[in-house]
């Protein structure tokens, strides 16, 4: 059984694409949720300092655009 987990999972990890896209270069902008809207994506963002970014929209050429809270 442990060699036919060792055969299987290159082959498990060689067939997911991912594809990752970067849409800003600070951590204030990392994604905690995602959901689609109006031909992009509203984002939440785990932030709780006064001025932060908290909810974002990134279009479909993810452009990210902070929503006033």
């Amino acid at each position: 059984m442990n060699k036919l987990i060792i055969l299987i999972t290159p082959l498990v990890l060689l067939g997911q694409g991912y594809n990752w896209s970067q849409i800003h270069d600070t951590r204030e902008y990392s994604i905690s949720g995602v959901a689609p809207f109006n031909n992009g994506y509203i984002v939440v963002h785990d932030n709780k300092k006064k001025n932060q970014a908290r909810v974002s929209f990134v279009d479909e050429k993810l452009k990210i655009s902070r929503l006033v809270w």
